[in-house]
């Protein structure tokens, strides 16, 4: 029986699918090239939803070879490490890890619905399987932080970390990532991934304390200094307005048009398919039959055009959305999806749109 062909994690727009096991190698792989892992899924997302509305985000992480710690935070690592105890080692889920994940979650982040720590983390799959590690910060006896992170060949991946509210002034969340960062060093890593940055979200700036960051630019598909992210890194605006000039035209020329968001799964290709993106335009034309396909718009800020597919979605209820100040669909299926081509001039994307929906 032949072998399975392994997932491979190539520089995505969108990205997510299922995972049931990852090496050490292919976590360096999926970091190296911008993607993530949540649960039991493997995502990449250069816009992501949040809360209420979607965000721009860019992917970071720490360069190690040349790292040292500023002096307010070299402070706190010597002043924590005189009064507390950390363990490092595999991950294992525990009754006094679960009551702390669920106080914090509940007092500091306010989540409703909280799932429990492991199936958080892995759903069904054991911890070996993506070989995830925990990091306990004990006082005495007593657990009173934690955080968890998946352990690759050159690259250590921070997934989660709670602590406890009463030692707040003690800087727990920012300690334990300063640990994980120096465990990574101490394992010869290369890299520290804190994961996703979304713009204008402030409870995640905790993730440029530590400094020496790197962003991955999606474009030119590498990474570079945080110092040189600019404007154009942060693709929502951009992808809007492209959108924006796209709608103008094609309503003078009758076409009904919504902005459709989709969370469906998402495996890299050879091909260019419409569930490569999660932000489309879905057009179609007055009096238009279930029969007639839906073309569906893609913005891509790599090729820099606009890719159109001939589709037969599967479209959710409409909703609104307030920062678009717009109707917006939920795309639950765009599988069914055939690619009808690149169009880098908005002029003639009328003519493209009238063949796909005859």
């Amino acid at each position: 029986m032949p072998a399975k062909k392994q997932p491979n994690f190539p520089p995505s727009f969108y990205g997510n699918f299922q995972v049931q096991k990852l090496s050490p190698a292919q976590i360096d792989d999926l970091l190296a090239n911008g993607w993530f892992r949540n649960s039991n899924h493997v995502f990449a997302s250069s816009i992501k939803f949040m809360g209420d509305s979607w965000r721009s985000c860019v992917m970071l992480r720490v360069a190690l070879e040349h790292f040292t710690w500023k002096k307010r935070l070299r402070k706190l690592l010597r002043k924590n490490g005189a009064l507390f105890r950390v363990e490092i080692r595999p991950f294992r889920q525990t009754e006094e890890k679960e009551v702390l994940w669920q106080k914090f979650k509940s007092e500091i982040h306010n989540w409703m619905l909280i799932p429990k720590l492991e199936q958080h983390l892995l759903k069904s799959e054991p911890a070996e399987n993506f070989n995830t590690w925990e990091l306990c910060v004990y006082d005495d006896k007593k657990l009173i932080a934690f955080s968890i992170f998946d352990r690759g060949e050159r690259s250590i991946a921070s997934l989660e970390a709670a602590y406890d509210a009463d030692y707040q002034r003690f800087s727990l969340g920012v300690y334990t990532m300063m640990l994980e960062i120096e465990f990574a060093k101490e394992q010869g890593m290369d890299f520290y991934y804190p994961g996703f940055y979304p713009k204008n979200v402030p409870m995640f700036d905790y993730k440029l304390r530590p400094g020496h960051l790197e962003f991955f630019r999606l474009k030119e598909q590498c990474w570079l200094p945080l110092a040189e992210l600019n404007d154009q890194d942060w693709l929502r605006p951009q992808l809007l307005a492209r959108y924006d000039e796209a709608k103008v035209l094609l309503r003078k020329h009758g076409f009904i048009i919504k902005t459709g968001f989709g969370l469906y799964e998402s495996k890299p290709s050879q091909k260019c398919l419409a569930t490569d993106y999660n932000i489309l335009l879905v057009v179609t034309k007055a009096g238009q039959s279930f029969e007639t396909p839906t073309c569906l718009i893609a913005w891509d800020s790599v090729e820099e055009g606009y890719m159109l597919f001939a589709s037969m979605p599967v479209i959710g209820q409409a909703y609104w959305e307030p920062e678009l100040s717009q109707e917006t669909v939920r795309l639950l299926d765009i599988r069914l999806s055939k690619l009808y081509g690149k169009i880098e001039n908005v002029d003639d994307l009328p003519a493209a749109v009238l063949h796909v929906t005859r």
